[in-house]
């Protein structure tokens, strides 16, 4: 009898936590946001892909500037992390090729309005301001916490939500062209 006892609960589910994340997802279209990390340091981009994934999202790391921008051009991205203290092509300067859309640089195919959120070691309210101002839509400081990342994937996932109460048809997908 105390085999079959064991046999019997190791075939149970393991019961799931009682408070759940809610998942950025259920802010978008019905998908899961696609996020694009750019960070050169492995554990630390490993680390935030982790923390994404359990929000969620899908999501694509590149381990330089130059990699992500290639990135942009063959994907189309929800958001965008960068670390800006990178070597080779600096941030603001990716950032601006990005937004500006210069001819014969590069042929984006991520919408020039995707939200691009500044990854930094560590600052202050001071600092995330300098990083706004220089064109990115927000910053994280380092080390990355779940409630932190949550609270800005909502803020900046939100505008993609389907239009199903807006349109009365209740479809959940974006007009053509993709541009909600």
């Amino acid at each position: 009898a105390g085999s079959l006892a064991r046999r019997v609960g190791a075939a149970l589910p393991t019961p799931l936590p009682t408070s759940l994340p809610v998942e950025p997802r259920a802010l978008g279209r019905g998908i899961a946001p696609h996020v694009l990390v750019v960070e050169d340091n492995v554990v630390q981009s490993e680390t935030t892909a982790r923390l994404l994934r359990r929000l969620g999202c899908r999501v694509t790391m590149a381990s330089g500037m130059l990699e992500g921008l290639h990135a942009m051009c063959a994907t189309q991205f929800d958001l965008v992390l960068m670390e800006t203290h990178m070597p080779g092509i600096r941030a603001p300067e990716a950032l601006s090729w990005l937004r500006d859309r210069p001819q014969g640089a590069f042929k984006f195919v991520s919408m020039r309005a995707a939200p691009v959120v500044a990854l930094a070691a560590q600052g202050t309210h001071a600092d995330a301001e300098s990083f706004r101002e220089l064109g990115f839509d927000d910053c994280l400081f380092k080390p990355l916490r779940h409630p932190q990342v949550q609270a800005m994937l909502t803020k900046h996932l939100r505008l993609q939500a389907p239009l199903a109460e807006a349109d009365g048809m209740g479809t959940g997908r974006a007009p053509a062209g993709g541009e909600v």
